[in-house]
């Protein structure tokens, strides 16, 4: 009797132990999924907010203030803040398609050119700084590469249109922003070579229209086939339509991983063959290894290596935190400043740390939006001249023509003074331009049979 008491007891003890070990897992799951529900809401609800105002701190700051009493509530919701923060800022780097300082970096980017091309001031420094206005054409680079990689990237996530609708797409809205001014400068030029110019300066550009007509003008430059004609500042536009040739095609048909493979090798393979060309030819290699489209890829793919980079949420936890560190954006800085100013003999070096220190500064400005040292490029002033920077950097020589010949003399206030009014006169043509030719084209855009989703966050 006792002995079978013992065992009933034993049986009631034992099934109530597997009950309870039931109920614990049972609440164990359902902590589990409470977890993931709360944390999708703390993301969400986060982000919202995040996206009221620049994200920063205020990402950090957003997350700890819902995660925290989310932890506290309950002892199963495990959420890491610092992780939480960071999806969050990439979150918001997706969906954000605008980046003021980057407006701001083209507009002090076509200012160094314009610079460059003016008459030299006679101060002990200046004409060095002058000298290195020429590097803000590696800024125009950078910047094409990481933006059309940005776009091409988040348009390819969509999923809204077959690659070779998105391609199309690219394709015509490339053609709408680029082509109509750059043809009608073409014409300006030869009307004003046809007033003013002599008859070298005439048979130049007579001899550089093929060239120009089809985008290949840096190419003749580069091997030496042509003389500088007057719109011989095409050559940057050349070296841009040829990586728009090939660069979608790898983004829009290879996966994410392979298109990051694939920038880093075009500039392992640009750096190999500037090094060969060195070594194997002879003579004056200064055009050949600034104009020519094969030595200067490399400029525009650290831009499309930093836009791969940041669209991939793995990467962009690993890399946001180094760029968004203020040492990353002087370092930058300084790289690019040094190089334009003491590299001048070295075009290997020259051509290395130049798009280098611009994509530094580039990747700074778009993963902290109120970094302090990039206030000045956010003001309204050089937001604008970003807006305006293609046709300032097409009409500039224009405008500095016209100006050098009304002001006669030989001085520093001549040379001041000519500055002033062309920047103020390439300003006004560029903004005339902008708003009664360009932006009614741009606005044709619009009327594509394919438009442009809101951009999802990617998964990977």
């Amino acid at each position: 009797m006792v002995s079978g008491c013992t065992a009933a007891d034993r049986t009631y003890q034992s099934a109530g132990n597997q009950h309870r070990k039931k109920g614990t897992k049972r609440h164990q799951h359902n902590g589990i999924r409470e977890q993931c529900t709360l944390s999708a809401f703390v993301a969400d609800t986060a982000l919202t907010v995040s996206q009221q105002r620049p994200i920063g701190i205020q990402a950090g700051a957003t997350a700890a203030r819902f995660i925290g009493p989310l932890q506290m509530s309950s002892p199963h919701v495990q959420i890491d803040t610092a992780r939480s923060a960071s999806l969050l800022r990439h979150q918001h780097y997706c969906s954000t398609r605008y980046f003021p300082a980057l407006d701001g970096l083209r507009g002090l980017a076509v200012l160094m050119v314009v610079l460059y091309h003016c008459p030299r001031l006679g101060l002990p420094g200046a004409k060095h700084l002058q000298l290195a206005g020429d590097a803000g054409v590696d800024i125009f680079f950078a910047l094409s590469g990481f933006l059309i990689t940005m776009l091409l990237l988040r348009d390819r996530d969509n999923r809204s249109a077959s690659t070779t609708q998105l391609l199309g797409t690219f394709f015509t809205k490339r053609v709408l922003r680029i082509f109509p001014l750059y043809y009608l400068a073409i014409a300006l030029y030869w009307l004003k070579v046809q007033i003013g110019g002599d008859g070298a300066a005439i048979a130049a550009f007579d001899q550089s229209i093929p060239y120009l007509l089809t985008y290949t003008i840096d190419g003749a430059l580069g091997w030496g086939d042509l003389d500088f004609p007057a719109f011989g500042i095409a050559w940057s536009l050349g070296v841009e339509e040829k990586f728009y040739l090939f660069w979608p095609f790898i983004v829009l048909l290879c996966k994410p991983r392979h298109v990051l493979a694939a920038g880093i090798a075009v500039i392992a393979a640009t750096l190999l063959w500037r090094g060969y060309t060195m070594q194997v030819y002879s003579g004056d290699l200064t055009a050949r290894m600034y104009y020519a489209f094969d030595l200067r890829m490399d400029g525009i793919m650290w831009g499309a290596v930093i836009a791969c980079l940041l669209h991939d949420r793995r990467l962009y936890m690993r890399i946001a935190p180094v760029l968004r560190r203020t040492s990353i954006l002087l370092l930058g800085g300084v790289l690019f400043i040094a190089a334009a100013v003491l590299l001048e003999n070295s075009e290997f070096l020259r051509y290395l740390a130049l798009p280098l220190g611009a994509s530094c500064i580039i990747g700074s400005a778009v993963v902290q939006l109120d970094q302090p040292l990039l206030r000045p490029l956010c003001a309204m002033p050089m937001r604008y001249l970003g807006r305006i920077s293609y046709g300032m950097y097409v009409l500039h020589p224009l405008a500095i023509s016209a100006v050098t010949l009304a002001i006669d003399g030989q001085s520093l206030l001549r040379s001041l003074l000519i500055i002033g009014t062309a920047i103020g006169l390439t300003i006004t043509l560029s903004a005339a331009s902008y708003r009664w030719f360009e932006s009614p084209i741009m606005r044709l855009r619009t009327r594509l049979p394919i438009r442009t989703p809101p951009t999802p966050v990617p998964t990977a």
